[in-house]
């Protein structure tokens, strides 16, 4: 694996060609002097002399400056060394976290995940802390269409993801492209997660590498028209993510995540040839908040396209005690929470549909009965992880319904 210099490399790199620069001249100017046969003795001098020590200067200003070429430029930062070696156990469940910000991830229930999958600059503590508890540190994001399509920059992309992985301590990568393909371009996306498979593997054998799908393989939905079968025997598992299922579109409040409709996705990966054991089923803990332009006598809420918004579960629950004018409500059809609030501001109606223990407690069962390898949340920081006791308890009772299943 190509090892990343410091930042701040540019600076001793110019000292140490200096440095040989100064030590070729002097040896060439004597060379010019004494030798019969110049040419073979220059030749002689760049190899015997300046190769070595450019080579010896580099690598003496590397470990000077950081670099353990064995795991890459950072030392390790946590208290006990040991942390930064890889998780090498493979759980027989997947209890899988999102962590979006990591704002709260010293209160998140470490004891019973497995892997928590992070992004850029994310907190070098949470790494040791993880790692103190048996679980995976795993980088997702993702990557251009641009990128996709040109093989320099697929190149650059793998590498640059693998030096960051490696040089951070982490345990893997989680690919996270949304963006529509046509059927005829999904060999290319294919080749990319079996490329960046094969390179994490090499750098890490321990390591995870998994891919995050929409609710459904259905291409109709969104157009990402992939090789879901090809792509589930490249990476360790697919979590589906079995949230935004609900029409936009139709300008009708509804679910973010009807049951029936979560179920029927994970029947089509099956039926589209993805094993139930490469699966992992992620779930939200956010809901949407639409702003009624009408809301008819069955409760059915009408809103304007593009004004609603997502809100974490700690902020519907603050709605729902001190806004609500229904209580939360229940949809047989969606098996889902809502309520119905009225702008303090504005006087106008809003509907909020969401998830809570009850309805996803719904969902973790389903995945046990298709056998599915797990379940996931997107994302922990959307619970409310103040001392206030009633936060207390709805924060506990979103972790415990979790991690029970």
């Amino acid at each position: 694996m190509p090892i990343e210099p410091p930042t701040h490399f540019s600076k001793h790199a110019k000292r140490i060609v200096d440095k040989c620069i100064i030590l070729y001249d002097l040896l060439v100017s004597t060379t010019r002097k004494k030798a019969n046969n110049y040419t073979s003795k220059m030749a002689s001098v760049v190899r015997h002399v300046l190769v070595p020590c450019m080579i010896v200067l580099l690598g003496l200003s590397w470990v000077a400056n950081g670099v353990d070429f064995q795991r890459g430029p950072p030392p390790c930062p946590c208290s006990d060394p040991a942390l930064c070696d890889p998780i090498r156990t493979t759980p027989k469940k997947e209890i899988h976290v999102f962590s979006a910000n990591g704002a709260n991830w010293r209160d998140y229930f470490w004891d019973n995940i497995t892997t928590v999958a992070v992004q850029d600059g994310f907190d070098p503590q949470m790494m040791c802390h993880a790692h103190s508890k048996g679980v995976r540190i795993v980088v997702w994001g993702s990557f251009s269409v641009q990128t996709l399509f040109n093989e320099s920059a697929r190149n650059a992309w793998v590498e640059r993801t693998l030096n960051y992985a490696v040089g951070n301590f982490t345990d893997g990568y989680n690919i996270d492209f949304e963006m529509p393909l046509l059927k005829s371009q999904a060999h290319v996306l294919t080749a990319l997660v079996k490329q960046i498979r094969d390179a994490f593997k090499k750098a890490l054998p321990y390591s995870k590498v998994t891919f995050d799908s929409a609710f459904s393989p259905d291409c109709t939905f969104f157009g990402r028209c992939f090789d879901y079968r090809s792509i589930g025997e490249i990476v360790d598992y697919i979590l589906i993510m079995a949230y935004d299922e609900l029409d936009l579109v139709g300008l009708k409040a509804m679910a973010n995540a009807p049951l029936n409709i979560t179920t029927q996705g994970v029947d089509d990966f099956i039926k589209a040839g993805v094993p139930p054991a490469k699966l992992v089923l992620a779930n939200p803990w956010y809901g949407y908040n639409f702003p009624c332009t009408l809301l008819t006598k069955n409760d059915t809420c009408n809103y304007k396209l593009g004004t609603w918004k997502q809100q974490g579960y700690g902020t519907i629950m603050e709605l729902l005690a001190n806004n609500s004018t229904t209580g939360r409500k229940w949809s047989e059809e969606y098996q889902s929470p809502y309520f119905d609030y009225k702008d303090s501001e504005t006087g106008q109606t809003h509907q909020i549909w969401y998830d809570d223990p009850t309805s996803l407690t719904l969902r973790f069962k389903m995945a046990k009965n298709k056998q599915l390898y797990g379940v996931s949340v997107f994302q922990a920081d959307c619970l409310d992880y103040s001392t206030n006791q009633k936060a207390v308890i709805e924060t506990n009772a979103m972790w415990d319904a979790f991690l029970g299943e």
